[in-house]
């Protein structure tokens, strides 16, 4: 049965008394009409809703054409293979409780030339539509590509080398991510490269002993009055660099508790160097267990 259902006779117009059997009839197609949508047989066009409230529930195999939803909350529900198209869906919040999007796709539910803002979601493609007012619980976890889409104000989840925050449909672990407090990375493949430093970023002044750590990559450590150094083993990766800078007038001693630590230009394992007084030296790391020293050090 289609809808719009008209029911005929209604109190609303009638002019002479209704027959029970009328009435009868016409509940009958109400109640048709009411299980038509349970059962998803009828199609509901040019829907209008505001404010309206839905709890729980799961929305199958729906068509929303020429639609406007307007100041609503979806709390709790499950969209499975929903299609909107030609409608504006407006400061809308759905996932504010346990709601998920199940495979949301172009072809499942698009939404094309749609204005969709405040939107909370996972697995989502647009077209040709506008998303504002991101944040962070909007969108961590999310997967959302589309087309000619802006994005203002958008808070990401950290992401990591082997999956990217910001990264491509077809090659998931190229992009860019959080490696770390005021850091910012690229990563191709899995493996991930911080972006550098127009000036050496300082760790801070060491006045007692101090382990080096995967945060201090790229950066320098001063060593102040009391000062000593430790290179841990199995802590850092090809191609990280540490330099230290030894602020005090008298030598200090860098402990190599790395497995294999050489001076450059020396092929001898050390178990510590000397940092002369005023020294500057660079720590490269070879690989996990292997690093070379260069510099004011004996």
């Amino acid at each position: 049965m289609a809808l719009p259902v008209t029911v005929p006779n209604t109190f609303a117009n009638a002019t002479t008394s209704i027959p029970l059997s009328q009435l009868d009839a016409n509940f009958s197609t109400l109640s048709n009409a009411i299980n038509g949508i349970n059962s998803g047989a009828e199609t509901l066009v040019n829907l209008k809703a505001s404010n309206v409230t839905i709890t729980g529930g799961t929305i199958s195999n729906v068509t929303l054409d020429n639609v406007n939803v307007n100041v609503e909350t979806f709390s709790n529900v499950t969209l499975v293979n929903v299609n909107v198209t030609s409608g504006t869906i407006s400061n809308v919040t759905i996932a504010s409780g346990n709601a998920t999007f199940t495979n949301v796709t172009a072809t499942q539910a698009n939404l094309t030339t749609a204005n969709v803002t405040n939107l909370q979601s996972g697995n989502v493609v647009v077209t040709g539509g506008t998303l504002t007012g991101i944040t962070a619980a909007n969108i961590a976890g999310a997967n959302i590509s589309s087309g000619n889409v802006t994005v203002t104000i958008a808070s990401l989840a950290n992401g990591n080398a082997a999956a990217p925050s910001l990264r491509f449909t077809d090659d998931a672990d190229t992009g860019i991510y959080n490696s770390g407090a005021n850091a910012i990375s690229f990563t191709e493949g899995g493996s991930g490269y911080r972006i550098g430093f127009r000036n050496i970023p300082p760790v801070g002044t060491k006045t007692g002993s101090y382990t080096l750590a995967v945060g201090d990559v790229g950066e320098y450590v001063q060593i102040g009055s009391g000062g000593s150094i430790t290179i841990p083993d199995g802590t850092f990766a090809e191609g990280d660099a540490i330099s230290l800078f030894n602020n005090t007038n008298a030598a200090v001693t860098v402990n190599c508790a790395i497995t294999t630590a050489y001076i450059a230009g020396t092929d001898t394992d050390k178990a510590n160097v000397s940092l002369a007084t005023r020294g500057v030296a660079t720590v490269l790391f070879a690989n996990a267990n292997v690093c070379v020293i260069t510099g004011n050090v004996s």
